[in-house]
């Protein structure tokens, strides 16, 4: 007797929950290596399993990720950037 479907349904399912698991844990590493210069520390610090101080949260990340056209060490831009929906053009 071959197994049901829907066995075969949990299956692959469990492989896309895997995979997408696989997909943003791997790059954390990678890109603290990236933004961090060789011997010299992230200031401050990033961790790969906490997320609340990155993005936009944090002064590196925040800078590379801020739109052109904004200027991420202005001081009175930056709280546009965190409070506004920005649009992206195409």
């Amino acid at each position: 007797m071959s197994p049901k479907p829907s066995s075969h349904l949990l299956k692959i399912q469990k492989g896309v929950l895997s995979a997408w698991s696989d997909d943003t844990k791997s790059p954390k590493g990678v890109v603290l290596d990236w933004i961090t210069l060789k011997g010299m520390p992230l200031v401050p610090s990033l961790s790969q399993n906490i997320k609340t101080n990155q993005g936009f949260h944090h002064p590196v990340t925040g800078g590379l990720l801020c739109p052109t056209g904004l200027d991420w060490n202005n001081p009175e831009q930056v709280p546009y950037i965190h409070s506004s929906p920005l649009m992206c053009s195409t």
